[in-house]
């Protein structure tokens, strides 16, 4: 099972993906080169999948329209598609990302997931991906639980739900594998076609094909961005490959003759984003547009204004025609979440969230030399880290600078839109909010070192090895410090909680006083009360009231007409 999850899952996806990547560059007569085709696909599957639960649909549905899809991408490029699938080196980016991000996973010798007890967001998601494969994004009806509070609570909330619909239709395609065997391995997959598109990106800036695919895995190794992933936040990880896409894309449409079809792929990378981070994904996809703009306006090759006009309306056209399915929810939630997660006059609880103090600008540098991104570093760590936050952040300014000279900017694509979103959206969001933008900005930050010390390297040979070295030692360690901190979830102990869930009498509400997240998701098909949690039915009676979250609550502690009302 763990082979199958870790090999097998990953082939189903990266075929499914080409073909989705194959069949919109057909349509749009504007096929992308090699290393783009599988990244671009992955994005291309969210704004497919979601409409099909959306009009009630669920994975029987979603997973056969996929494959159907993406075998008809190859069908229409079968006298090419081998060609067309081929990535050359920026495959090795993608490998390096996977078994880095899988690493925790594997090298515990069973399938599992990180994060575990972390953060709840890993198994808030897990729910509704499990919701939503049976039942769509309908409510919930006729049942009184944590679980079913908890659907219903989220999808009332508008809460945008297209990467939950892509993972549930990826998982459906091969169903005989649990859910939570695959869950880990999308991420990783995720940040590996992120690396791939880095990779192609650094090519087309001149690098080599090893040194592309180095800069590619290096930028997606980036601490914070890891560290995030190793407790589950595939949503941040899903909108760092929306931005090395768009970047790559970008750079594209500079490189050849103004093409309204390729603007159309770049439009459904946007709606993608919008679909899985709702409003939040729209600052990044008006700067993106804007800097675009401002490179062809600069650059050698001017369009005609018509030319203009017809390409960006095109992209217009397909923002808003794909991410319509899920418009409505983007801006009600997006309106919610702004005012939730304000810097002033926000919900208190949002504010820091799992933080425990406002994350330093100096962790976008990809560099933490501490297995916790939440605490200060001292002392040697604290300096070292500073130190080569500072080299990062000369390198990265020095490879835009270097791009904007040239008026040939690459580097300067991906980091300038994440750079300025977190500069002016930071302002008035609280530091729980405000990492999550440094998330997206890190990868884009350490992209843009490794340019900056390969175009230094081309001046001044040593100096330029010299800073990627230190560069690719420190977010090494970094990232085997975060290793040694992942939080690997207990399965056997977790499939036990299930097992006692499944064999509880019938009918009852069952209690769980256990602090234990994942109880609402492993006894999902029951009735349950988990007692600690803010979406539990009958929330804890205490005796004497002490803070319960995070924490066990003993039965002797409850009140015994509380704890006569569940099993």
């Amino acid at each position: 099972m763990s082979l199958l999850s870790w090999v097998l899952f990953p082939a189903v996806v990266y075929a499914v993906a080409a073909g989705l990547g194959l069949l919109a560059g057909r349509v749009a007569k504007a096929p992308p080169p090699p290393w783009l085709v599988a990244p671009l696909g992955l994005c291309v599957g969210t704004v497919v999948a979601l409409p099909i639960y959306k009009l009630g649909g669920t994975a029987a549905v979603g997973a056969p329209v996929l494959a159907v899809l993406a075998v008809l991408g190859f069908v229409l490029a079968r006298r090419e598609w081998r060609a067309r699938v081929a990535p050359g080196w920026p495959i090795a980016a993608f490998a390096m990302a996977y078994l880095l991000y899988l690493a925790p996973v594997v090298l515990s010798g069973h399938w599992r997931w990180l994060g575990y007890n972390f953060v709840n967001d890993t198994a808030v998601n897990m729910v509704m991906i499990d919701h939503v494969s049976d039942h769509g994004v309908r409510l919930l009806g006729g049942m009184t639980s944590t679980t079913a509070n908890l659907i219903n609570g989220t999808l009332s909330a508008r809460y945008p739900m297209g990467l939950h619909a892509l993972l549930a239709s990826l998982h459906g395609v091969v169903g005989f594998l649990p859910l939570e065997a695959v869950y880990q391995p999308f991420i990783a997959l995720i940040a590996g076609f992120a690396a791939m598109a880095f990779a192609g990106l650094a090519g087309r800036a001149g690098a080599g094909p090893r040194v592309a695919a180095g800069i590619g895995a290096l930028a997606v190794a980036a601490n914070i961005t890891y560290q995030y992933a190793a407790h589950g936040s595939f949503k941040e990880l899903m909108l760092v490959l929306v931005v090395a896409v768009a970047a790559a894309q970008c750079r594209l449409i500079l490189d050849e003759p103004l093409r309204a079809g390729a603007v159309a792929l770049l439009g459904l990378v946007f709606a993608a984003g919008l679909l899985v981070f709702s409003t939040a994904a729209g600052p990044y996809v008006a700067v993106f547009a804007v800097v675009l703009l401002a490179a062809l306006l600069a650059g050698p090759r001017r369009p005609r204004p018509a030319v203009l006009a017809r390409a960006a309306a095109v992209g217009a056209a397909a923002v808003l025609v794909a991410a319509l399915p899920g418009l409505s929810d983007t801006l009600a939630f997006g309106r919610s979440a702004e005012t939730f997660y304000a810097a002033e006059g926000g919900d208190a609880t949002a504010q820091l969230g799992h933080l425990l103090r406002p994350l330093p600008l100096t962790e976008a540098a990809g560099v933490w030399l501490n297995g916790d991104y939440r605490i200060p570093l001292v002392g040697a760590a604290g300096l070292a880290t500073t130190l080569i936050a500072a080299l990062a952040g000369l390198l990265a300014s020095g490879a835009v600078v270097w791009e904007l000279y040239r008026r040939r900017p690459a580097a300067a694509i991906a980091v300038v839109p994440c750079l300025l979103v977190y500069l002016v959206a930071g302002t008035r969001l609280g530091p729980y909010a405000t990492a999550k933008l440094m998330v997206l900005l890190s990868p884009a930050v350490v992209f843009a070192a490794a340019m900056g010390a390969f175009y230094l390297s081309r001046r001044l040979r040593y100096a330029g090895v010299a800073a990627a070295g230190i560069l690719v030692g420190a977010i090494a360690l970094s990232d085997a410090f975060a290793y040694h901190d992942a939080r690997p979830a207990p399965v056997e102990r977790l499939e036990a909680l299930q097992d006692a869930a499944e064999r509880a009498p019938r009918p009852g509400l069952l209690l769980a006083p256990e602090w234990e997240e994942w109880a609402k998701y492993m006894a999902r098909d029951r009735e349950i009360n988990v007692a600690p949690e803010s979406y539990s039915p009958r929330s804890a009676d205490l005796i004497q009231y002490f803070p319960f979250f995070g924490h066990s609550i003993d039965l002797d502690q409850l009140r015994p007409a509380h704890a006569a009302q569940c099993r």
